[in-house]
């Protein structure tokens, strides 16, 4: 869930018998009905049962429970893209040797792609775990739509 929040920093609210973790809190500008130029604080939040949160986490489960969303979200979007079917399908495809060499070569763009997403899925990764500054990291993997190349497997596999 995308929500505002008051705070650059990862949090803990509580509403209605539950916490909520606010984290990736991103910088955005917008602009007023006045035409004035307002900055404020967007982040994702999560709902959790207090029972699972039965006290304010230290450092190092706070920094665990970040990575585990960041590991989330990569996957999440990897996977909106191409899913796992998709995935094996077009691994398998690559590797048999009776495989055309035009359909190894319309699959073979998307391995860059996935490279791209996870090198700036561990540089994030690496910052939050060993950074000095790790409750100030943001990530944002739709930067990444941009360059997909598109492979379909329908058009490889179709009719």
């Amino acid at each position: 869930m995308i929500e505002q929040s008051t705070t650059k920093l990862p949090d803990f609210g509580a509403t209605r018998g539950q916490v909520v973790f606010r984290y990736n809190h991103q910088q955005r500008e917008r602009t007023t009905d006045q035409g004035e130029t307002e900055t404020y604080w967007q982040c994702t939040s999560e709902r959790l049962a207090k029972k699972d949160l039965p006290r304010t986490p230290a450092e190092a489960e706070h920094r665990t429970m970040i990575l585990d969303r960041l590991t989330t979200e990569v996957n999440v979007y990897i996977n909106a893209h191409y899913d796992q079917g998709s995935q094996a399908s077009f691994q398998a495809l690559y590797s048999l040797p009776a495989t055309p060499q035009a359909v190894k070569d319309a699959i073979l763009p998307l391995w860059p792609w996935i490279q791209a997403v996870m090198a700036y899925y561990y540089g994030k990764k690496a910052e939050i775990r060993d950074g000095e500054e790790w409750q100030d990291v943001t990530w944002d993997f739709s930067q990444f739509d941009t360059t997909d190349p598109g492979v379909s497997l329908e058009a490889i596999m179709g009719p």
